[in-house]
């Protein structure tokens, strides 16, 4: 058998010709690498879709899990009426579309500049938004200041 350079050259004819000019053995790439025999480029974009796939459930638990806080219903309702401050860090047009009755407002990006306006570090603070994710960060920045009682509703849904 003689094998001869194609007028034209391609990137598949020497990968053909290492494998002995059989198609089925596997597939050429465009830098003359071979796919493993039996290996089909659909098999590769569906172990592909899989791990998307896999990657997809682990952000939704992820999100799911974060909607929960660490403070709920009557316990939240014994803390305010003690005293304690509700603090929305939603945005601004957030918290103007609706808040849980007598909740301050300040959103995430300002509370390192705010915090002054919380009152005692030791005063309750129970921190809320719309899916738990900023109130969790919210907790862990109070927390980092110095102030001792802060707890995370999560989710305003949570209410």
């Amino acid at each position: 058998m003689s094998l001869r350079k194609p007028a034209v050259a391609t990137s598949s004819w020497w990968p053909l010709a290492r494998r002995g000019g059989d198609p089925g053995a596997g597939r050429s790439t465009r830098r003359g690498r071979t796919l493993p025999a039996g290996r089909k480029a659909r098999d590769i974009v569906n172990a592909l879709l899989i791990q998307a796939a896999g990657a997809a459930v682990l952000l939704v638990l992820k999100i799911a899990l974060g909607r929960g806080g660490d403070v709920r219903g009557e316990e939240t309702r014994r803390l305010i009426a003690g005293g304690a401050l509700l603090l929305d860090v939603r945005t601004s047009r957030e918290f103007a579309t609706g808040h849980l009755p007598g909740a301050t407002n300040i959103p995430l990006g300002d509370l390192e500049r705010r915090m002054h306006s919380l009152g005692p570090k030791d005063r309750p603070i129970i921190a809320y938004c719309q899916s738990g994710q900023r109130s969790g960060l919210a907790k862990r920045q109070l927390t980092a200041n110095g102030f001792t009682a802060v707890r995370n509703l999560g989710a305003m849904s949570s209410w």
